[in-house]
């Protein structure tokens, strides 16, 4: 059975921030059009010098809620992230753009709160496999795209 791909999330024609190509410390980064992701790496947490400080989305960041920042899923989206290290897993609001350095190796970042609640918050880092949820993300994201009401 052929699975199918969930629709793309309407934009009007435009193309907001976070769907562009951008560039951060010289290398080019080319966001995802689709929900279809399933990567094995090393996840981080990051928190402090961040909090309060507007995501990719424009939201705040919470280091003390659960989110997380990828360098290339839409945005925003719903991934599972599961440490396969100890076996916790959750599900994330991804709604920023990185990890930045040592890019070969690390593939997620997530706030201080989810590097607790997924037993990693101590050691600083942890294996991981992240799979985006394209049912969540679409919802997730026809809302953050839908355009506000005008008369």
């Amino acid at each position: 059975m052929r699975r199918q791909k969930p629709p793309k999330v309407p934009t009007g024609g435009w193309h907001h921030a976070t769907e562009r190509p951008y560039q951060n410390r010289g290398r080019l980064y080319i966001p995802q059009q689709h929900y279809h992701y399933r990567a094995e790496g090393l996840a981080t947490w990051y928190g402090p010098g961040f909090h309060g400080k507007p995501t990719a989305t424009g939201v705040p960041f919470d280091m003390n809620a659960v989110s997380a920042a990828h360098r290339t899923l839409p945005l925003p989206c719903v991934v599972r992230l599961t440490n396969l290290e100890n076996g916790r897993r959750m599900r994330l609001l991804v709604n920023d753009r990185g990890p930045f350095l040592d890019v070969r190796r690390r593939i997620i970042d997530i706030s201080r709160c989810g590097a607790q609640l997924l037993g990693f918050y101590q050691k600083g880092t942890a294996h991981v496999r992240v799979e985006c949820l394209p049912k969540e993300s679409v919802k997730i994201a026809r809302a953050y795209h839908r355009k506000p009401y005008s008369s």
